[in-house]
């Protein structure tokens, strides 16, 4: 959010304020001299910032700051151009709106210079009511909008990171599920961003624009350390390092007004854009319903062909591969850089090793651990071994983690390897094929690793995050299991009805976070038992006419919009004075219908919206006994 300064154009009854209005006016900026004794925060006004005159005890104009400049002139030298003043009165500059509430919006201190920073919040309200109708203006709101979503997401992302699961609770239409994205895009943006981010943030042909709006460039290419650009206003190339990028995004310099050159301009655009538009694959969501189980969610069975037989496979779901990818992060985020570095170089030395067996199988069908055992097939994560007199129809798996952990063990006999705790059973079962493995495996690597391998900045901790939506609408219980332990006691194991390769145990990591979303007009909001209500934080997403204003910028649609929203909500009110249409065992928090019914493009869509959406949805509410029959007459008179 850029910054906003009062600017004071003289102090009242001086007598030279209304000289100095007219001389602000036809230079269409800010002005005062460098020996004013309470220049106040003048140096810092950066571009972009916006400028509030105060004259006489009123905000009379406000404009967006071009940047400062400083003359040869006796008088004024000090310059602060903007693009345009927006006054309150065209025809009479000097009306404007009174000043109340500044003192307790100044930032920093300042109460006694000539310019003031000021809170974001006070500054939009005093521009609205200014003028609202500039295009600066409609700039300012949709900024401001956003701003306010990150502001009032804080709290909630600050309860998630302590709580680590919370459940956003509403009735319909409050906008839980997209309250809930917006906090995962918010908590899984990284304090700092490395190559990978930047690479899957961008792509060829991309458009950026600069922090400024004025200019833009597009990227024309990418090599393993910089980008090619070309202006389109001028056609010309430019080149811009990573590292540049990276130090742009972990300083927030185009928020800190810390743009200082042409370089800056450019790594500030992109680590903007990435900022604002970063994407991950660290979010998952999904949702749940009546039938949904712990197999379906956790751990469970599946059933496998495999050549003219049917293999049962134990597999993990959704949440347990979800927080085995998160747990691997937080390992690896805690080991020094020499192991984590030695532990990459394996597997790309491993992957190599796959491709040199999968050429092997391909030319013969087979590759001999000895003479009576062979690999016949390899899988994302395993080997696939068979001997030719086993009475087992289907072969074993050889995981791939198992020769790897072997190897940066240093296991040189089968004794080492088969002793080895951190193996699973089947390579202490197998000890034999699994060391013939790690030989060939040993061998097949031709020269050390090099000490610059990889950048020594990759082992960084990673947030990842859950959403489940509708998630009252499964039996908690039944399919969270013994999970239900390990969402309290984060990093300690806890044993699954199932085993993978001889292992049942599952880990929720402390970086993996969950967010539910409860409709609280649903009546199955019963399946939620004490002891998971315990582990989860629950927050309210309640309905509010504010997002109307927010998001329907058409007046007349706006009224039209809220009208209908207020008619709605008074067949939910509580007030004894009135009619009350709301069965007394329901609160009308829990079921008055959410504010996202009302947001339209068209009163057209406000229309169809009202009888295919809102409508049936309150008379299936006199039908479930949520609003008595005396409101099915006002539910009919219902109209835009």
């Amino acid at each position: 959010m850029r910054k906003f300064y009062s600017c004071s154009v003289g102090e009242k009854g001086k007598g030279y304020d209304e000289m100095n209005l007219t001389k602000i006016i036809e230079s269409k900026a800010f002005i005062l001299h460098e020996n004013t004794p309470q220049k106040g925060d003048y140096q810092i006004i950066k571009e972009s910032d916006i400028l509030l005159l105060k004259y006489r005890g009123n905000f009379i104009a406000y404009g967006e700051a071009l940047n400062i400049i400083q003359t040869t002139d006796e008088e004024w030298n000090l310059f602060a151009p903007v693009k345009e003043w927006f006054f309150y009165d065209d025809s009479n500059p000097s009306i404007g709106t009174e000043i109340y509430g500044m003192k307790d919006a100044t930032l920093g201190g300042s109460q006694y210079g000539t310019v003031k920073p000021l809170e974001a919040n006070f500054s939009f309200k005093k521009i609205k009511k200014i003028n609202d109708k500039s295009e600066l203006f409609k700039k300012l709101a949709e900024e401001f909008i956003k701003y306010i979503e990150v502001k009032n997401m804080q709290d909630k992302i600050e309860l998630l990171k302590y709580k680590k699961q919370i459940i956003l609770q509403g009735p319909p239409g409050t906008g839980k599920t997209r309250l809930a994205k917006m906090i995962a895009h918010e908590i899984l943006k990284p304090l700092e961003i490395q190559l990978d981010d930047i690479l899957q943030n961008l792509h060829l042909n991309q458009e950026i624009v600069t922090s400024s709006g004025k200019a833009s460039f597009v990227i024309i290419g990418m090599t393993k350390d910089k980008l090619s650009y070309i202006r389109k206003s001028t056609e010309e190339l430019g080149g811009l390092k990573f590292s540049d990028i990276q130090k742009a995004y972990k300083n927030k310099i185009w928020l800190n007004n810390a743009i200082h050159n042409g370089s800056d301009t450019y790594s500030a655009a992109v680590a903007k854009y990435i900022f604002e538009n970063y994407q991950t694959s660290n979010c998952k969501l999904i949702q749940f319903h009546p039938s949904f189980s712990y197999e379906d969610f956790v751990r469970g069975i599946s059933a496998k062909s495999n050549n003219n037989s049917i293999e049962y496979v134990t597999e993990d779901r959704i949440l347990a591969k979800f927080a085995k990818e998160a747990y691997e992060n937080y390992i690896d985020s805690k080991k020094p850089i020499i192991e984590y570095s030695k532990e990459k170089w394996v597997d790309e030395q491993f992957r190599n090793f796959r491709d040199q067996i999968i050429e092997k199988i391909d030319e013969q069908g087979y590759f001999f651990l000895t003479p009576n055992v062979s690999i016949v097939e390899v899988e994302n994560d395993a080997f696939r071994y068979i001997g030719e007199t086993w009475q087992a129809q289907n072969p074993h798996r050889m995981r791939f983690t198992d020769i790897k952990t072997a190897y940066l063990s240093n296991n040189q006999t089968r004794q080492e390897l088969k002793s080895n705790p951190l193996v699973s059973g089947s390579a202490f079962q197998h000890a034999t094929y699994y060391f013939k493995i790690l030989q060939e495996f040993r061998n097949s690597i031709k020269s050390p690793m090099p000490n610059n391998y990889p950048s020594p900045n990759k082992n960084v901790l990673r947030y990842y995050v859950l959403i489940i939506d509708e998630i009252n609408r499964a039996n908690l219980p039944s399919v969270l299991g013994e999970l239900i332990y390990a969402l309290e006691y984060r990093g300690e194991n806890v044993e699954s009805m199932y085993e993978i390769d001889n292992n049942n145990s599952i880990v929720i990591p402390p970086n993996l976070f969950i967010i539910g979303t409860m409709n609280t007009a649903d009546r199955s909001v019963g399946h939620i038992d004490y002891a998971i209500k315990r582990r989860f934080a629950f927050v309210d997403v309640l309905p509010t006419d504010q997002a109307i204003d927010d998001v329907i910028k058409e007046p007349i649609l706006n009224l039209k919009a809220k009208a209908l929203y207020k008619k709605v909500a008074d067949l939910f009110n509580e007030n004894k004075d009135k009619t009350i249409y709301l069965q007394s065992d329901f609160k009308a928090k829990d079921v008055q219908l959410g504010h996202s019914y009302f947001l339209v493009e068209n009163e057209k869509q406000l229309g169809l919206k009202l009888e295919f959406e809102i409508k049936p949805l309150l008379n299936e509410y006199v039908k479930d006994g949520i609003l008595n029959e005396e409101a099915i007459k006002e539910i009919g008179t219902l109209q835009i």
